[in-house]
């Protein structure tokens, strides 16, 4: 029966190893030789870091040993055995260590080649590299995103202070506009008032020239019939008198006239005649209408003129007004009691 179980035992589908505390190989089997690569007689006797690699033996020395020290077995510890043709094989390794006969302790080990399981391992790993990777990736893409997002958030901060900017603007061009259509709209009652006062002024220019027309023309029908002796025979000083009432007639309807040219002003209708003027006889007509001034101050009015008639070019009513005013104007310059006012009119 004995017999039987060792035969068994040595060519068990799996690695068995007895080793002293020392590291000497005691025992080993058929299949672990295979395995390995080694003869029996390469393997009992040796030191067992004969088939470990650098990194296995290490764990051995820091770990394996003092644990089975402490409690006298290890279940599924993985190793890295070195074979001798310098391949790697994991293994499982369940061991025990027991006392031997006297004070001397054995490890036996059972070791389970992990083959396939090495395989899921590394594909584990090789996920879980990729994991971290992806894992980093998206680390990476979420610090990208919440950057674009605090990015996106200043944006909208910056949208919301320019859209109340432009809201402040838009009450501001909204009460401007409220404000321009109040100034148009006093502006448009202004204008109405002033079209009304213009239509008023100039309804009261032609009443007044109608009214004042009326009895000029009175004045001057009948001084035309005294002068032709309608009313009985007219001296000279009478005749005198009279047609300096025609010329007053005539100025006075030239400056209603002028008050009417203002109306014809404002609609663009207003036009004059330039002619040619006569000097003399407009100062002749016009020096009646100064004599009243000219006796308060007891002044004379004489007139001197180099030729016969001085024509010029000009308005006949205008001119008359110009030297009425320059008469006017005159007269109270020249001193109480003086002899003679000239005038020289010269080209």
């Amino acid at each position: 029966m004995t017999a039987l179980l060792g035969e068994l035992l040595d060519t068990a589908p799996c690695g068995f190893v007895t080793f002293d505390d020392d590291g000497t190989v005691v025992a080993v089997n058929a299949t672990l030789c295979h395995r390995l690569g080694y003869a029996f007689e390469e393997l009992v006797g040796h030191k067992l870091e004969t088939i470990l690699t650098v990194a296995t033996r290490l764990f051995y020395q820091t770990h394996l040993f003092p644990l089975l020290k402490l409690h006298g077995e290890a279940s599924e510890i993985f190793l890295l055995l070195r074979a001798k043709g310098g391949e790697t094989i994991g293994v499982l390794c369940n061991a025990v260590r027991r006392s031997r006969s006297g004070a001397a302790f054995a490890t036996e080990c059972i070791l389970v080649e992990v083959r396939e399981r090495r395989k899921y391992e590394d594909a584990l790993l090789e996920a879980k590299r990729s994991a971290d990777q992806l894992n980093e990736k998206l680390q990476s893409q979420a610090e990208e995103m919440q950057a674009q997002s605090d990015q996106l958030q200043d944006q909208a901060t910056e949208l919301e202070m320019q859209a109340d900017t432009l809201q402040t603007l838009n009450d501001a061009l909204h009460d401007r506009t409220l404000e321009l259509e109040r100034e148009r709209s006093v502006a448009d009652d202004a204008r109405r008032i002033a079209d009304e006062a213009n239509r008023a002024k100039s309804e009261f220019l032609a009443v007044m020239s109608h009214e004042l027309r009326t009895p000029l023309n009175a004045i001057g029908g009948y001084a035309q019939l005294l002068e032709s002796g309608v009313y009985g025979p007219v001296s000279q000083t009478q005749q005198d008198a009279l047609a300096r009432i025609a010329r007053s007639h005539r100025h006075l309807l030239g400056l209603i006239n002028d008050v009417l040219n203002l109306a014809r002003i404002e609609t663009g209708r207003l036009e004059y005649s330039v002619e040619s003027v006569p000097l003399d006889e407009i100062v002749a007509e016009l020096a009646p209408m100064i004599e009243p001034q000219l006796a308060a101050k007891q002044l004379v009015f004489q007139v001197e003129i180099e030729t016969a008639t001085e024509l010029f070019a000009g308005l006949t009513v205008k001119s008359r007004g110009v030297i009425v005013v320059l008469l006017l104007i005159s007269v109270p310059l020249v001193p109480v009691g003086a002899a003679v006012m000239v005038i020289p009119l010269t080209r």
